[in-house]
């Protein structure tokens, strides 16, 4: 079923004893583009999208949402960091 599918990922990785960790929402991408992967190994469920769920958003909206949670749940201000030529 949908509900079983693949809809976000976190990942984290350390390296020089500095962690790096991220989360990834498919909003609206064209689904085709999965079609060659097996995601997180299990063959059983497919990956769906936000959009594909009925739940329209836009990136801008969903970026302020996840901020405001993770502020709430953390509380602590969250900064944006973009990691050049990583």
């Amino acid at each position: 079923s949908l509900s079983e599918n693949k809809i976000a990922a976190i990942g984290i990785r350390v390296r020089r004893w500095v962690s790096y960790h991220g989360i990834s929402i498919n909003v609206s991408p064209d689904l085709s583009h999965f079609d060659g992967i097996v995601p997180c190994g299990i063959r059983d469920h497919g990956v769906t999208s936000l959009e594909a769920l009925g739940l329209t958003t836009t990136m801008a909206d969903l970026d302020v949402a996840l901020r405001r949670a993770f502020e709430e749940v953390f509380q602590q201000p969250t900064k944006l960091t973009v990691l050049d030529g990583e």
